[in-house]
């Protein structure tokens, strides 16, 4: 019986814990600057993988992104 009561103890300890230390990608991008910030995560995807549109596009995007923070 004690055993248990300890485990609960324990765990009720650890639950505390995880909710005082859980960030969201949310609260990360509310905090930013104090203004509200859209967040997109999109999973990895090996170029391999991708079609040659897809990898024309993304070599284009960055072309144009570096032209921008060159420009700047």
């Amino acid at each position: 019986m004690m055993m248990m009561a300890e485990m609960k103890e324990t765990l009720t300890e650890v639950r505390q814990k995880v909710e005082v230390s859980n960030v969201t990608l949310g609260s990360i991008a509310m905090n930013e600057l104090d203004c509200p910030r859209l967040v997109f995560i999109t999973p990895y995807t090996p170029a391999e993988k991708r079609t040659i549109k897809t990898r024309v596009s993304d070599k284009l995007t960055k072309a144009v992104r570096a032209e921008r923070l060159e420009g700047a």
